[in-house]
């Protein structure tokens, strides 16, 4: 089994349309997070990040036109992938060369009757066969869609790929948006949060969501002495409910255990843990038992989503890039929104930024239908 390492990675989202720039405002503890305004006046209460339509433009009208007009997702995924692309002399027309998309929803927006390109990409696999032949990849692309792991997943399964010489590269990208069909679904579970969400907090009440589009190129051949090998990660699935988490995190568990025998490692090798952290009630509770369970109560944990709000299908893309980015710099941010615990274990919750060296760390996963991920890297 050849090693994998992520060579190149880009965050396009509301705090920045790079890694560096998203990096500056995480420096700063800035939260991409705002009062939404819809037209659903239920919805008015909530909160959101979403990307500024006008700076999207302007960033898109830089690259080259694509031969049809592309969705504001098929934007974001363009761009994201583009910047990545250029830090790298990969070979995208090369079939050794591979596009892996992670998206819950994918286009959900050309739905809408208004939309002026219609409903003819909102299948997961037309709008990443749209996006991979902007860049004239001659593969297939494949799609990863299972719930919030989704992003995790797909770096997993990307992994693997090029682990067994399938592939040379292969291009990881997630996205979502924000849209009323998210909103009102997670409405409707009475879910979402009232101000900017606060997870492992005592007074969580919710969730934001967000959007975004991230990247990551993974080789066999690093390119930099710094880049990160993605050493190992697994997949569980507890089939609890098709919407609430498992009450005792056994799910979860049983994919970090995997994830550290695939990377044969020890628990007590891991020196952060970039949580899920949704700060729902129940998520927040099934992952600090989890934690505690496999004796990693002590190990720095935090949360991107007051950052960024929940992501979804690029969640898991975006807080791999934050956590190999502070494996490289040797800085955890903290937790936004945590004053004081609300779960029933003792977890390590960061609450300043903080300097310290990173071997290994974990990011862990969790969505609906009961599915959780883990994985490991390695600096």
């Amino acid at each position: 089994m050849r090693k994998v390492y992520s060579i190149a990675d880009t965050i396009f989202a509301p705090l920045g349309f790079s890694t560096q720039e998203n990096w500056a405002a995480l420096e700063q503890n800035i939260s991409g997070v705002a009062p939404y305004h819809s037209t659903q006046e239920e919805l008015n209460y909530c909160y959101a990040a979403v990307i500024n339509n006008e700076k999207l433009e302007n960033k898109f009208s830089l690259l080259p036109p694509s031969i049809t007009p592309a969705t504001k997702l098929e934007k974001m995924f363009i761009a994201s992938i583009a910047d990545a692309l250029q830090h790298t002399s990969v070979n995208v027309s090369s079939n050794r060369t591979l596009f892996v998309y992670a998206t819950t929803k994918g286009n959900i927006d050309v739905l809408d009757s208004r939309n002026f390109i219609g409903s003819g990409r909102v299948k997961l696999f037309d709008m990443a066969q749209y996006v991979t032949k902007y860049f004239g990849n001659p593969n297939q692309p494949l799609v990863i869609s299972n719930a919030c792991i989704s992003g995790v997943l797909a770096i997993e399964v990307a992994s693997s790929l090029v682990k067994r010489g399938l592939y040379d590269h292969v291009i990881v990208t997630g996205g979502d948006l924000v849209s009323m069909f998210t909103l009102s679904g997670f409405h409707s579970f009475q879910a979402l949060s009232h101000g900017v969400c606060k997870p492992f907090d005592k007074d969580r009440t919710g969730i934001n969501l967000g959007e975004a589009a991230a990247t990551m190129i993974l080789s066999a051949e690093p390119q930099l002495s710094s880049d990160i090998e993605i050493l190992a990660g697994a997949t569980s699935n507890d089939a609890n409910h098709i919407s609430g988490p498992s009450r005792t995190g056994d799910g979860l568990a049983k994919a970090m255990d995997s994830a550290i025998a695939n990377a044969s490692i020890d628990y007590s090798d891991i020196e952060y843990l970039l949580a899920h952290g949704t700060a729902t009630i129940y998520n927040d509770e099934m992952e600090a038992k989890a934690i505690e369970s496999r004796n990693l109560s002590h190990i720095p944990t935090n949360s991107m989503k007051a950052y960024y709000g929940h992501t979804l299908g690029a969640a898991g893309v975006v807080e791999t890039i934050i956590a190999m980015q502070s494996m490289k710099k040797d800085t955890i941010f903290k937790s936004l929104g945590y004053v004081q615990s609300g779960v029933s274990t003792e977890l390590n919750v960061v609450t300043k930024n903080t300097t310290t060296t990173i071997a290994y760390a974990m990011k862990t996963a969790s969505g609906f239908g009961g599915c959780n991920a883990a994985l490991i890297l390695k600096k």
